[in-house]
């Protein structure tokens, strides 16, 4: 499938393996998904591979995710990340203040991000999706939690995942309204509570 993908022209890939039940994860290069529109066939010669976009086709089984991570960035720098005095989370009051806003609106995206009745089916614990309204730090269980990648600092993270954005989402309004959420709690000030642990 790598290969239908790089020669398609279509996206180039980082890697791509088996995962649980049937899924297939395929790591696109940043630059790539910046560029690229959202793809529903790919075609190669005779081929055609259809991506089945549900959330969980199988409840003996896992489901699949199309999680989102997010940072902030203003000329050229991440704001997202704390820098200097590191905040309690390793994130600036500015990264704060509007995952605080994504958190509070969370059950109001999901109208976004979650858009059909299969999407949760996956929104169970247990699923990596994340069934409470809560972040942690690195808590795969958690809708939203914070990473940090290699090479960014200890103690720092440079950026926020949201689990619940199923594969049937509109990635534009998905986007718009944790945006706009986000864009509330900075304007409201909103502060994060505790993280929940894993």
């Amino acid at each position: 499938m790598t290969t239908i993908l790089n020669k398609g022209q279509l996206l180039e890939t980082e890697q791509m393996f088996r995962d649980a039940g049937e899924q297939w994860p395929v790591i696109i290069p940043e630059e790539e998904i910046r560029q690229a529109a959202p793809v529903g066939k790919i075609f190669k010669s005779d081929l055609w591979v259809e991506l089945l976009d549900i959330g969980r086709y199988a409840l003996n089984d896992v489901g699949s995710g199309s999680h989102v991570h997010l940072s902030l960035w203003e000329n050229g720098e991440n704001v997202f990340m704390a820098s200097g005095g590191h905040s309690k989370h390793g994130m600036s009051k500015v990264g704060e203040e509007f995952m605080a806003g994504v958190l509070n609106h969370l059950p109001s995206i999901l109208a976004f991000t979650a858009p059909i009745p299969n999407s949760y089916d996956c929104i169970v614990p247990n699923m990596w999706s994340g069934a409470y309204q809560c972040w942690g730090k690195e808590n795969r269980e958690a809708p939203l939690r914070t990473a940090c990648p290699p090479g960014v600092p200890n103690g720092v993270v440079s950026n926020f995942e949201i689990k619940a954005f199923d594969g049937c989402a509109n990635p534009h309004l998905g986007l718009a309204a944790i945006i706009a959420a986000g864009i509330d709690g900075l304007r409201r000030h909103l502060s994060l509570p505790e993280p929940i642990g894993k």
